[in-house]
Formats: structure tokens, sequence, C-alpha cells
């Protein structure tokens, strides 16, 4: 393959980029490294070295491909080293922030070493996949804050920081930044992202577009997304491009956190909701069941008392429904609408003068029937 030399060992995998990659267009470099991705998923090897011994600088779209190799691998054994010496090649894979989960060695022969050591358990090697210890409080691990998307894990949310230095990126190694944010967010445990702006004074569309990026992936997993910008130019551009309407945005981190349903107070009011559809639910059903004895036996006092529970729980359903009507979303929000509409039919039966009780009945008509069959006699006056 021109501009690649691929070896495949028992072991690992050997790739070596050439001067020649540097003139090859865009279209070449992806079908070579697609040829070189059959080639290692062929061999089943979870590690490659990758050697780039007189490459000046990455070409365009190399360091995508790239990523799309180690993400094919095993996650269980999968580990990338990139040799090299150039301080522009290093440069670039610390910007995209991929240095995270691959090594930088200066030989092949500190690679292969490298790989020795980790054979024989002489380097304990933290796999990217692995977790760190979880404290008391939270689990959190945190990346540098060097990189354009300083990343921090945490056990409910992960969280992801915009450094000024993404102004200064061109566009081919904000498109690796991004990659290397949402492959990282990928493999976190939580699905829920806190997009952290504060630090920017200015956002380009460039920027926008690997932010849009993010959210899709957020979305991909079924997770909150929320966003942190308290700078009046980057919040108006937000706002101008649309997408104000579809992302929660706030003026510090603890309410985007609260957005997201992740703090200590978003925890409690989802629990206290998770009451209010819990009563209102159970209360309607049970109002309405209440009222069959009513219309079996309107006229005894079996029949009121029965009406008489029923209004009672049908308040109580109708009063916690629609509070969780308006706070609730989903699922509980159609529930609490279905409980609201079975509690006011249940309270509708105070509008019909057949029943026991009705608004439209006065206080003699609750009177035995003997007391108001006997009409009362005037006083005889002498």
């Amino acid at each position: 393959m021109s501009g690649f030399s691929f070896e495949n060992h028992s072991s690992y995998c050997h790739l070596e980029f050439t001067d020649e990659l540097l003139s090859m267009p865009w279209e070449q470099i992806e079908g070579a490294t697609t040829r070189v991705l059959e080639l290692i998923q062929k061999s089943g090897v979870g590690r490659v070295i990758v050697v780039a011994p007189t490459l000046s600088r990455l070409p365009d779209g190399l360091l995508a491909c790239l990523l799309r190799i180690w993400k094919s691998l095993d996650s269980r054994t999968r580990n990338l080293i990139f040799v090299t010496e150039s301080d522009a090649v290093k440069e670039s894979l610390q910007i995209s922030g991929l240095l995270e989960h691959w090594r930088i060695m200066p030989t092949r022969a500190a690679a292969l070493s490298f790989l020795k050591l980790e054979d024989t358990g002489e380097l304990d090697l933290v796999k990217p996949e692995q977790k760190s210890p979880k404290s008391s409080v939270g689990e959190i691990i945190q990346s540098t804050s060097a990189e354009p998307f300083p990343f921090e894990a945490h056990q409910r949310y992960n969280a992801i920081q915009c450094n000024p230095l993404l102004a200064k990126l061109s566009w081919t190694d904000l498109e690796a930044a991004v990659t290397a944010a949402i492959s990282r967010f990928e493999l976190a445990a939580a699905p829920n992202l806190l997009l952290d702006l504060s630090r920017l004074t200015y956002i380009n569309s460039g920027v926008v577009a690997g932010l849009v990026r993010l959210w899709k992936a957020t979305q991909k997993r079924e997770g909150q997304f929320s966003v942190v910008s308290h700078h009046e130019d980057v919040t108006t551009v937000l706002r101008t491009s649309g997408l104000a309407r579809v992302w929660t945005i706030t003026d510090t981190r603890e309410e985007a956190a609260y957005a997201l349903g992740v703090s200590q107070s978003a925890i409690v009011e989802k629990r206290e909701r998770t009451l209010l559809v819990a009563v209102s639910v159970p209360f309607s059903i049970i109002a309405a069941l209440a009222l069959i004895p009513m219309f079996l036996k309107r006229a005894t006092v079996l029949g009121v008392n029965s009406q008489l529970a029923a209004l009672l729980l049908g308040s109580a359903a109708l009063t916690t429904g629609l509070i969780a009507l308006i706070k609730e979303e989903g699922t509980r929000r159609k529930l609490s609408a279905c409980a609201v509409l079975l509690s006011i039919m249940v309270l509708s039966t105070l509008v019909f003068r057949g029943n026991p009780i009705s608004i439209f009945r006065s206080l003699r008509d609750f009177a035995p029937e003997q007391e108001k069959a006997s009409p009362v006699k005037p006083a005889s006056t002498r």
C-alpha cells in the first residue's frame, strides 16, 4: 500500500507511515486505512504499534482513521502505541486528547519493551474501559486542562469543558478533537453530558458544529444534555443558531446539573414527583371503583358513603395529578393526565341531581322519609 507498511506479528500489528502519505488525497488515505482495518481485524490482535519516523505532521484525516482503527480493537486488550519524535505530531496528538488512551514512544524498541513489560505484569497499565475506585461521594475521572475538551467522568453524568484554544485550531484538528471527546464520552458509564462553555468568550461556526456532534452523541445514548454559558456573546450565538430552543442553557454548573436531574436537589424533587404520580393514579382508580355501590344503591346509607369516599379520593387524586402533570414528562406525565381525567369524571357526579350527594339537592332531601311526609303543625292559640 502506498504510504503504508503493515506487518502482522503473533502478538501485535506493526503499521508504519512513509512520506508518501503527505501527498496522498483524503480518499486514498481512507481507502488504505480501511484495508489496514480489515487486516488488523483479521489478525485478532489487540496491540498495534504505529510508527511514523519521517512524518513531520499528521495529514488531514489520518487521525480520524487511526481513531476508527483503535475503536475497532477489542476493548479488553486494545493498546495503541504511536512511535514518533516529531514535535508537531506530538502536539497534534496532545490537542486531540487521544493521549489519554494512546501512548507515545520515541522508538519501536521502546514500544516493544513496553508491551513486554505489560505481558509480564511488570507495568500496571490502566485500560480505557477500566474504572478507578469509587469514592464515597461520587466517581470522577478528570483529564488535563491543556486539552481542547477536558473531560470529567462523574458517577451520574459527564462534564466536558471547552478550552479557549479551540478558536485557534484548524478545522481538521478541531474535528479530531471532537471525535476524541465523543469517544471518551461513549466509553463513560453515565449517558448524561454537561457542556461547560464558561471559559469561552467567543465561539465560531466550527466549534458550534462540534458541540452539535456532542449533543447528537448524547441523544444516541438517550441521555440528558445541558450547557453552561454565562458570557453574553457565546449565548447570543447559540440563540441565533436556534440551539437554545433544544438545549438547556444555564449560568452555573449547579443549575446545569439540576437540569440534568443529577444534583441532590433534583434527585429529591424527582422522588417527590414520583410520589405524586404514585398517589394520583391509584387514588383515581379507587375513587372510580368506589362509585359502584352508589349506582347500585343510591337511596341507602351505603350509596351516600360510597359517593362521599369517591369524592374525597377524587379530590386528592386531582390535586396531586395536576402538580405531577405540570412537572413530569414522558410516561409519567401521561399517567398523571389519565389520573386527572378520571378524577374529574368522579367529581362530576356532584352535578347530577339523582345522586345521593349533588350540588342541586337541598338539605331537606337528606331528611328521613317520615319527617318529610309529616308537615309541621302550627301551635294552637287560645
